[in-house]
């Protein structure tokens, strides 16, 4: 089952929309990055709350929105993060020419 058809179509836009929040915050150096998740939830929440003519269901789609944004930026972390951890690898370890015999 897609998280897709949980989502309705007209509150998608708020996933870029919180991803680039989200990176913006990780940019400034007063704000902690235990803080950032916190933020976007609560700014997903009140997007949808405000997109859905003040309904409960919005609460529920921003969230979901929410959740989404933050699983896309974890997931291309990781993947960033693998990628060059394994580009690292391929190099030779020059540890052995640096060692004091």
């Amino acid at each position: 089952m897609s998280l897709l058809q949980y989502i309705n179509n007209c509150i998608l836009v708020l996933i870029p929309l919180l991803l680039l929040v989200g990176i913006v915050f990780k940019k400034l150096p007063f704000i902690h990055s235990l803080i950032i998740p916190c933020v976007i939830f609560g700014l997903g929440m009140i997007g949808g709350f405000i997109l859905f003519y003040w309904s409960l269901f919005g609460i529920i789609q921003g969230f979901l929105c929410a959740g989404t944004a933050i699983g896309i930026n974890q997931f291309a972390e990781h993947i960033y993060k693998y990628i060059f951890s394994a580009c690292d690898k391929d190099e030779p370890d020059n540890d052995e020419e640096n060692k004091i015999a």
